[in-house]
């Protein structure tokens, strides 16, 4: 929380008054201890506080507001949330009427990110909040302000914000559609956006999305989980939109949903000709069914980083990024305890194997982790990279045993496959299961521990 004193429980320190006198009032909203009364003695009113904002992050901010007195105008409450910069210019998140009264409380709310231009927009601000006027030589509002707050979005690993639609359906785009938050999201958080198809509209044609920035050349996870109000398809899709040339990719098809909750990933490279692009992730439950209401949540774009070589490693959706070598690959329930699926692997060689291209740096040490059970007969399985074996054999016994091993190649690997080999050459079937490679933390040398010791119990 970027603001100070948003709650205003037991003074207005940390806030400066604008063209009005402010003073602390006993009874907030919703019964909290207490709230500013803003009493406009110039029609041009504010109360403010310094922040600091930093372009590319994502901000939310919301408050409560309500009349001191009845409004007596017939005419909406102008509203109006800005950032000054120093030395730069102004930006206006908020600038609406509300239907302001002086018995409820009204919340407002906003995503708001500075605009990419360093010399106009970003750094420290001065964040006003403005009721009224409207226009200013004709009459303004006394009023209570309330719950105010500027949070900073963590978009470090979810490039989308209000993910989980606790805000409601807050930084989300409608068109075609209506789409409000409901009780009961997935994976037991506490909501879900509840999507209805308006009237006249097929899903080919409704968008619900929200706008993020892509960099040419990575991959990015993209996993979300929605349910249908009622019946069952099985010609649900992911399109990646890209807004500047009106591209669109078909990322993943033929996703089968019904009424209980299910759990989507894929991984998608954006690999057009500019270096970053705007684009809109489209979800559809289908293109040509007649499902007019779906749920949606827990939905996230996340960059994967340098240092995670391998791509989809728990299976818990599907076994996409990895070939079949010599085997039949196939998704399993039979898994350790704590995982979704696991990978089936039934080899018709020696070295019958699921496998992955990857690229590592030489002199660079590599941290391989894998689960991994044998069917019916144990033996020995050697992970490798192209044609070098990862440390020594593992045993693949009949129960779930999970191994780490340390890599460190001698010169950089290009696009080589991971993959395993049996050591006898023998032909088995096998499960694998959250198959991690990643690039080691460096040692830390020469520590030294300190401290005082603890005595008692």
């Amino acid at each position: 929380v970027l603001s100070v004193n948003g709650g205003f429980e037991e003074n207005l320190d940390g806030w400066t008054p604008g063209g009005a006198t402010c003073t602390w009032t006993a009874g907030g909203a919703d019964g909290s201890k207490g709230c500013v009364l803003v009493d406009v003695t110039n029609g041009f009113n504010d109360i403010s506080q310094k922040v600091t904002l930093d372009i590319g992050k994502k901000y939310y901010i919301t408050f409560k507001a309500k009349l001191a007195e009845p409004n007596t105008t017939g005419n909406d409450v102008p509203v109006t949330l800005l950032f000054s910069y120093d030395n730069k210019k102004t930006e206006y998140p908020i600038q609406t009427k509300y239907a302001l009264d002086s018995e409820n409380w009204t919340k407002a709310e906003v995503v708001y990110s500075p605009k990419d231009e360093p010399a106009n927009y970003g750094g420290p601000a001065k964040m006003y909040i403005r009721v009224g006027p409207s226009p200013q030589d004709r009459y303004s509002f006394d009023y209570y302000l309330d719950d105010f707050y500027c949070v900073e979005l963590n978009t470090t690993n979810n490039l989308l914000v209000n993910n989980d639609f606790e805000y409601g359906v807050l930084g989300w785009n409608q068109s075609g559609c209506t789409a409000v938050a409901v009780d009961g999201g997935a994976n037991g958080t506490e909501k879900a956006a509840k999507v209805m198809v308006n009237s006249g509209k097929t899903n080919n044609n409704v968008l619900f999305t929200q706008s993020v920035s892509l960099e040419h050349s990575r991959y990015y996870e993209i996993s979300f989980w929605a349910k249908l109000e009622q019946g069952e398809t099985d010609k649900g899709v992911v399109l990646m939109n890209h807004e500047a040339t009106g591209k669109t990719d078909r990322a993943l098809s033929n996703i089968f949903l019904g009424t209980e909750w299910k759990k989507i990933k894929l991984y998608y490279k954006y690999d057009n000709v500019s270096d970053t692009g705007t684009h809109r992730m489209l979800f559809r439950p289908s293109d040509d069914s007649d499902v007019t209401t779906y749920f949606y949540d827990e939905v996230s774009i996340r960059p994967v980083p340098e240092d995670e070589v391998l791509l989809n490693t728990d299976f818990d959706y599907d076994f996409s990024m990895w070939k079949p070598q010599n085997a039949v690959l196939s998704t399993s329930l039979e898994t350790y305890s704590g995982s979704g699926q696991s990978l089936k692997v039934e080899a018709q060689q020696a070295d019958g194997s699921p496998s992955q291209a990857v690229t590592l740096k030489g002199g660079q040490s590599y941290t391989l982790s894998f689960w991994v059970k044998s069917e019916e007969t144990a033996f020995d399985l050697i992970p490798k990279v192209g044609d070098v074996a990862i440390g020594e054999a593992v045993h693949a016994d009949t129960n779930w045993e999970q191994y780490t091993l340390l890599y460190t190649p001698t010169e950089d690997v290009t696009d080589l496959p991971f993959t395993f080999a049996a050591a006898d050459d023998g032909t088995y079937t096998y499960y694998l299961d959250d198959i991690t490679l990643e690039q080691s933390k460096p040692k830390a040398d020469n520590l030294t521990i300190s401290g005082n010791p603890l005595v008692g119990d």
